[in-house]
């Protein structure tokens, strides 16, 4: 993989390496306690280049509303170039509440769009090639609902859901 993506030249005062190894950290157990990057336990990265490869980059948090009013803020921020898009999801969705609920009332589209169902998604995400396009920021407990339903949504779309 690192053959793929050519590395950045790292500007910084202090000399660093490309990889540490063992010898770096005598009298620990390296494997059990740090690992290599992109390999488990995950303490030095998922990927084995990390930004050595790629830029560091800073996605925006959007959500609020309908699914409609947050579809019009995604095409209007991809439009401006960005693709990464940290979906809010507001609080009765997050512990599964229904939006009709009356525990809800007063907190629907508040801190994030109401999407409790794959038809909500389906509006929110709309016209977004999801392609192009990195979606996070699925949070609690239901996050796994959420990220179902994105991963519906671009299959729907014909994107191939390998990697």
């Amino acid at each position: 993989m690192a053959g793929r993506i050519p590395e950045r030249e790292v500007y910084s005062r202090v000399s660093t390496q490309r990889l540490y190894t063992p010898k770096d950290r005598m009298g620990s157990d390296y494997l059990e306690e740090l690992g290599f990057p992109g390999e488990y336990p995950f303490t030095r990265g998922l990927n084995p280049t990390e930004y050595r490869s790629r830029l560091w980059y800073m996605t925006q948090g959007m959500g609020f509303g309908t699914p409609e009013e947050t579809n019009r803020l995604y095409k209007l921020m991809f439009s401006k170039g960005s693709n990464r898009f940290t979906t809010k999801i507001d609080l009765p969705c997050q512990v599964g509440y229904d939006p009709d609920n009356p525990m809800a009332e007063g907190d629907v589209g508040v801190i994030g769009t109401s999407i409790p169902s794959l038809k909500e998604m389906q509006i929110a995400l709309d016209g977004i090639p999801l392609e192009k396009a990195a979606v996070s920021g699925l949070i609690g407990n239901t996050s796994i609902i959420s990220w179902s339903m994105v991963l519906a949504v671009a299959k729907k779309q014909g994107v191939p859901l390998t990697s």
